[in-house]
């Protein structure tokens, strides 16, 4: 059985008083969907919604292969299909570094342009 918590606003677990420290927030337990069931959700959004939502936004047309949730679980988010979208690998991987808290990612393509896209001289063109 799965305790029941409060979050914030933004998203946020609220901390219960018997709580003792922040790192315990970290860890909060959220049921995921899993197995046949989430492979016939997987199906059926991505036949609905082929493309990449944020290649889309940019101009781009790219197929989604992962399906993301908007608001991450561990932040408070549904898992319904409100809270659902379909995400390219590169560009779900960006979104989970950002949800994560961790920086863009590094590095350069071979021409030595940053690889991640939000990257202010990707903006230039």
């Amino acid at each position: 059985m799965h305790e029941q918590r409060a979050y914030f606003a933004d998203g946020l677990p609220a901390l219960a008083p018997s709580m003792q420290c922040v790192h315990e927030v970290l860890h909060v337990s959220v049921e995921r969907i899993s197995g046949r069931k989430l492979q016939r959700i997987r199906k059926r959004w991505f036949f609905a919604h082929p493309l990449c939502v944020q290649c889309s936004r940019e101009g781009r047309l790219t197929l989604a292969t992962e399906l993301d949730h908007v608001v991450p679980l561990f932040k408070g988010g549904q898992d319904d299909d409100d809270n659902r979208q379909g995400l390219c690998s590169p560009c779900h991987e960006r979104k989970t570094r950002v949800d994560m808290g961790h920086g863009p990612m590094p590095g350069c393509d071979a021409n030595g342009w940053p690889i991640d896209p939000l990257h202010s001289w990707n903006r230039l063109t």
